[in-house]
C-alpha cells in the first residue's frame, strides 16, 4: 500500500515493504527516496513548521512601497497606487500566515520521516508504527540460543523501550532467557 501527501510544493510518499519503509520526499530543494529498515524507526517524534519566507518578504516589501507611495501622495498630491501595494501586502501576509506546512517528524537512523499534519496524518503515522511493531515482533520476539544472555536481555530491553512489549512481558522474557542460558 502506498500513501501520498501533497501540500505547497512538497510531495511525500510512504510505501510499506516487507522489511522496510520506502520513503519519498520531493520539495523545492530536490527529491530523494530512502529505504528505511523498520527496526531503525524510533518512537521519538517532534513537530516541524515550514513557512514560505518569500510571502513574508513580499508582504514587507509591498508594505514599505505602499507607505512610501502614501507619503508621496500626501506630500506632493501626485496620485500613486499606494492602496494597491497596501492590499498586496495584506494578501501576502495572509498567504504567509496560513500557508504553512506542519509536520510530525519520526526519528530514524537513516532519515527523519516527515508526515504532513492533514487528514491522513494519524493514519500514516499509526501505519508506520504498527507495521514496524509487527515486523519487529515477527523478527525479534524469540530467544536466539546462538546468542548470549547479555545480548538477548538487551534485545528485550530494546523491545520494551519501543513499547512493543510491556514491563510484565519483559520480565517474563528475561526469566525465559535466564533459564535458557543457565543450562
Amino acid at each position: 500500500m502506498i500513501y501520498k501527501q501533497k501540500k505547497s510544493g512538497t510531495e511525500l510518499k510512504f510505501k510499506f515493504n516487507e522489511d522496510n519503509l520506502e520513503y519519498f520526499l520531493k520539495d523545492s530543494s530536490g527529491s530523494f527516496t530512502k529505504n528505511i529498515p523498520y527496526e531503525n524507526i524510533s518512537n521519538e517524534t517532534f513537530e516541524h513548521f515550514e513557512k514560505n519566507v518569500a510571502h513574508k518578504n513580499n508582504a514587507i516589501y509591498s508594505l514599505v512601497i505602499g507607505i512610501i507611495f502614501l507619503m508621496i501622495n500626501f506630500a506632493t498630491g501626485i496620485r500613486l497606487a499606494a492602496g494597491l501595494f497596501l492590499i498586496a501586502s495584506l494578501v501576502f501576509f495572509i498567504l504567509y500566515k496560513f500557508g504553512q506546512n506542519k509536520y510530525t517528524v519520526l526519528k530514524s537512523r537513516e532519515q527523519d520521516i516527515f508526515i504532513l499534519q492533514n487528514k491522513q496524518h494519524n493514519l500514516i503515522k499509526n501505519k508506520i508504527l504498527n507495521t514496524r511493531n509487527e515486523f519487529i515482533k515477527k523478527t525479534y520476539l524469540n530467544i536466539d540460543k546462538k546468542s548470549n544472555i547479555g545480548n538477548e536481555i538487551n534485545k528485550f530491553k530494546w523491545l520494551k523501550h519501543l513499547k512493543i512489549i510491556s514491563n510484565e512481558e519483559f520480565k517474563n522474557y528475561k526469566n525465559k532467557v535466564e533459564k535458557t542460558f543457565e543450562k
